[in-house]
């Protein structure tokens, strides 16, 4: 039988204050241990692997574009188009990917670390179990939306672990801790079960490229909300990508509404801060340096259907997966030269 919690008798709104008290004269300490944890590897799933950061680095934010979607599609075997492996030959910097397909804005910020979208978790009796078996927890920020996508490392207070919404219920997650070790109090009112990104943390010294927002484009103050969000943690660090259609929408579709007007607002807002995916893409694959280098074999521009799409604004379908949604390997290779060449613009690690 676990032992009881020293403060049981006591009024709600005592334990609440003494959490309260706790928790900041602790908090610096905990993070400071999570930080330090943070590094190491072997607290976290092989998921959740990350090259050591010991410099200058890169961090990618976003959905399904920036997790290798289909990034196998189309390309000969043995030619690797993941994003991450091209950019770290390109730039010779380590490259962290936390892409998560499936994911929203909100869900994102939340890896972020973006203020008030702090993943706060809701535990039975406001107690952490000692156990490392996986348990059941409640989602209690209302400002990050559930998504059955979600699942990503991190500390409670200084106790590694990793949650997931892969077969829970709306508005619930697993949490699995890392390691067995005690039983920790942690009433979600006071902070105590604020769920920190190991994400967030290993990248607080690198340069980002955001783009969020795809999966709900319809959303577009909140989208538009949380991209500043996330550039505004590290301004002079930050690289806002627009976002793209997909093959087959049409050019009154409202997806296409949506990405044009997103990609106008985040021109306007973010300035030389801003690479248009579908823009860059339509113009330099047509130049000979890109399209018979590295998409030598593509077949780009060579139907007219490219040229149909590219007139349309949309980056040719010969670049896209079978899904007409994400796309192919070729597509991650303009996308790959697309970020080297505005990341050596801003000069970032020259």
């Amino acid at each position: 039988m676990p032992e009881p919690h020293p403060l049981t008798g006591t009024s709600r709104r005592s334990l609440m204050r003494m959490a309260a008290v706790g928790s900041a004269a602790a908090g610096l300490s905990a993070i400071a241990v999570a930080s330090a944890q943070a590094e190491s590897a072997s607290l976290f799933p092989a998921d959740f692997s990350y090259p050591e950061v010991t410099g200058p680095s890169l961090a990618l934010w976003g959905s399904s574009s920036f997790d290798d979607a289909r990034v196998t599609e189309n390309v000969p075997s043995g030619l690797d188009a993941r994003l991450d492996v091209r950019l770290n030959a390109y730039l010779g910097v380590p490259v962290l990917k936390f892409g998560r397909g499936g994911e929203s804005s909100t869900n994102i910020a939340a890896r972020r670390g973006v203020a008030g979208y702090e993943t706060v978790l809701g535990f039975s009796k406001d107690i952490i179990p000692a156990s490392s078996e996986p348990i059941t927890v409640k989602l209690t920020n209302p400002k990050i939306a559930w998504n059955n996508a979600t699942y990503f490392p991190g500390f409670i207070q200084d106790i590694p672990g990793v949650i997931s919404s892969l077969g829970n219920s709306e508005g619930y997650y697993t949490f699995t801790r890392s390691q067995e070790g005690k039983e920790r109090y942690a009433p979600h009112e006071t902070g105590a079960a604020d769920f920190v990104s190991q994400q967030y943390l290993v990248s607080k010294s690198s340069h980002h490229v955001i783009q969020i927002g795809r999966n709900n484009l319809n959303l577009q103050d909140l989208i538009r909300k949380n991209t500043q969000q996330c550039f505004d943690m590290a301004p002079k660090k930050s690289l806002v990508m627009g976002h793209f259609r997909y093959k087959d929408d049409a050019s009154d579709s409202d997806r296409a509404k949506q990405v044009i007007s997103y990609n106008a607002w985040a021109a306007k807002t973010f300035g030389d801060k801003f690479i248009d995916s579908e823009k860059w893409i339509i113009e330099n694959t047509q130049q000979t340096w890109l399209r018979y280098g590295d998409l030598s074999g593509s077949g780009v521009w060579d139907k007219k259907t490219d040229a149909e799409d590219a007139k349309n604004g949309k980056i040719p379908r010969t670049l896209y997966a079978s899904d007409g949604i994400h796309l192919n390997g070729w597509g991650y290779l303009a996308l790959s030269r697309m970020l080297e060449a505005k990341i050596n613009e801003l000069g970032w690690f020259v």
